[in-house]
């Protein structure tokens, strides 16, 4: 299962096929792994949205999650594989995709 964590005009624009979107990651949002006052906001945020009974839905099953720049993505990550769930953070996000060539339009 894919988890895409970007807001929902870039997720209708293009997303993997079959993708949840959870939008609380925006492209002009800065990196929170140099900001601490973003990291405190973007960890309590995702902490609300990933409630352990939205985590059953991924019971069993391995998840890829997705972000702009993959700095949601890695933080989401922590929060879901503390709560048991199988989580694996596409590095770089959509836009390194879109830089390498990977990204298309499904």
């Amino acid at each position: 299962m894919v988890l895409d964590l970007r807001d929902e005009e870039s997720f209708d624009k293009s997303h993997l096929p079959g993708s949840l979107n959870l939008p609380v990651d925006f492209e002009d949002d800065l990196n929170p792994f140099t900001h601490m006052e973003i990291m405190i906001r973007q960890f309590r945020l995702l902490d609300s949205q990933l409630s352990p009974a939205f985590c059953k839905l991924f019971a069993g099953r391995k998840l890829l999650v997705l972000s702009h720049r993959g700095h949601m993505g890695r933080l989401a990550m922590s929060i879901l594989r503390n709560r048991s769930v199988k989580a694996h953070c596409i590095i770089g996000g959509s836009e390194k995709w879109r830089k390498t060539g990977l990204w298309g339009h499904w």
